[in-house]
């Protein structure tokens, strides 16, 4: 995603890269392995926000898991070119 030249902001790698993942059915596992570095969300998130509760962060995960039973196919049909 970080290569793709058609996009310019950094909303639009995010948006690109939330695609993605959705498309591979792998959104879940990113997030995960994000929400596992506890360092990181002491730095961006206050102490009583849910992903800092680690029963509300695994039950997030298994909502956007669920997203799994879909077919996007929305990064393809966007990004032609890449």
């Amino acid at each position: 995603v970080l290569r793709m030249t058609e996009i310019k902001t950094d909303m639009g790698f995010a948006r690109a890269f939330i695609r993605l993942a959705l498309e591979r059915k792998l959104l879940h596992s990113h997030l995960r392995t994000i929400l596992n570095d506890r360092s990181l969300l002491r730095e961006l998130y206050k102490k009583y926000a849910f992903l800092r509760s680690e029963e509300e962060r695994e039950q997030f995960i298994f909502h956007i898991m669920s997203l799994n039973a879909v077919d996007f196919s929305c990064f393809t049909h966007t990004f032609i070119s890449t």
